[in-house]
């Protein structure tokens, strides 16, 4: 039985930093997209994630169960809390499109990180920052000058059974270095277990449909991502919901890094609810 008493929630609450922002009320995915989650649908998830957290015997996961409950109540702030999470995407989309509304050229960019495989242990005490560090000092020698902004995910691959880190990020300005960044990124870097060979770890994209591709940036929950053979016999993979322990082990992750953990600024920085350009330095 659970040790908790799960409710649906009545009332959404929005953190202070992202109350009354005129680029929320312009940009606003709640009214835009029909598509984006609504109160009910992120209350009723967090119901879920209280209930597989409770169900764990960790008592890290108990008390994370606890706080999203308690989230009822008071805002939680927690990265693993789909409600207040909810409020934060509302926040990052609206920022992102002030950014993306002063260039002529945006693009969408997804790097992936093979040679960062984490196992579910390596998971649970890891450190971004080196990661964000090394995609910075990349992008700078590849020569961006302009904002790049985005998020981390880390998603789960049972075929290899490790996690692997990539972030969703969006380019603005001159599209040349992207040209450099794919050619300098390293192509060869083969993980133990992986039935492809090719590796593509920089995805690049055209902006064409700003409402889906920015929203794509940030996402309040990480995947399992499955490998299949089609009925031409190629591989593919697709993405599903994880297990309950993988589930629990990325909220207690999630949790602990935050929102700024998750975060990835190049070119920008962050003063109150406001994200603003700044000076790449040399």
């Amino acid at each position: 039985m659970p040790r908790i008493k799960i409710i649906k929630h009545n009332i959404m609450f929005t953190p202070f930093s992202m109350r009354d922002e005129d680029r929320i009320n312009k940009n606003d995915l709640t009214k835009i997209s029909l598509k984006f989650e609504t109160v009910n649908e992120v209350n009723n998830r967090s119901s879920l994630r209280q209930k597989v957290l409770s169900k764990s015997s960790r008592d890290d996961c108990i008390q994370l169960s606890d706080k999203l409950y308690a989230c009822n109540y008071e805002p939680c702030c927690s990265a693993a809390c789909p409600r207040c999470f909810r409020c934060y995407r509302r926040w990052f989309y609206a920022e992102v499109c002030h950014l993306y509304e002063q260039y002529d050229e945006a693009y969408s960019l997804t790097i992936i990180y093979y040679d960062e495989c984490l196992t579910s242990k390596e998971l649970y005490k890891y450190d971004p920052k080196t990661l964000k560090d090394r995609l910075r000092q990349q992008l700078k020698r590849s020569g961006f000058k302009q904002p790049v902004i985005g998020c981390l995910e880390i998603d789960y691959h049972p075929e290899i059974n490790r996690w692997l880190p990539h972030f969703h990020l969006l380019v603005l300005g001159d599209p040349i270095p992207v040209i450099a960044l794919r050619r300098n990124f390293k192509k060869n870097i083969q993980v133990k277990g992986r039935t492809s060979k090719a590796n593509r770890p920089v995805h690049v994209r055209i902006i064409k449909n700003k409402e889906k591709q920015l929203s794509y940036l940030c996402k309040s929950y990480w995947s399992r991502v499955e490998a299949y053979t089609n009925k031409q016999g190629k591989r593919q993979t697709r993405k599903v919901a994880l297990k309950s322990k993988q589930l629990q082990l990325s909220l207690l992750v999630l949790d602990r890094m935050g929102y700024s953990g998750l975060l990835f600024l190049y070119g920008v920085r962050r003063r109150g609810s406001k994200l603003l350009k700044t000076a790449v330095s040399e």
